[in-house]
């Protein structure tokens, strides 16, 4: 799926404000453009403040732009895991994780379980069993998004 704005076009309108569709789109944009990103850095491409941003963010999907990144660059390592044969460290550097016991830690956090046995071991019924009910929050137009962005 294409995003609809491009990033400079979405905040360049005079009149009319910015849709949801079209800040998620944007932020999607951003993303795409360098996965490895901060919240300040995405705010300052978009040429907004990060608290806007943020704020409309969380109305939005339900979660703060910080909680979106950590769940982008998990669902984005969670991809690159299960999909490809990247080493977890180039894995870590790719989501922006500083280094292997980072990427690890943030698994086991999220899915209750290590890269390895993501990659290895477990298939989704399993997943889904062990991970508690709030791990991973994320509505399914981020999913998407992030699939789209990722392939």
């Amino acid at each position: 799926m294409k995003p609809k704005y491009q990033v400079s076009e979405l905040f360049a309108r005079t009149r009319d404000q910015p849709t949801g569709e079209s800040i998620l789109d944007a932020v999607t944009e951003v993303l795409r453009t360098k996965p490895v990103i901060w919240p300040e850095e995405i705010a300052r491409q978009l040429g907004v403040k990060k608290q806007h941003l943020s704020g409309a963010v969380k109305i939005l999907t339900g979660v703060s732009l910080e909680t979106m990144l950590r769940e982008w660059r998990m669902r984005q390592a969670m991809y690159y895991v299960s999909h490809t044969e990247m080493t977890f460290k180039e894995i870590a550097q790719k989501c922006g994780y500083s280094q292997t016991k980072t990427l690890t830690q943030a698994m086991e956090h999220y899915l209750h379980m290590t890269p390895y046995e993501y990659r290895y071991g477990c298939h989704r019924e399993q997943i889904r069993r062990y991970r508690k009910r709030e791990t991973i929050s994320c509505n399914q137009v981020m999913v998407s998004a992030i699939h789209e962005a990722i392939k």
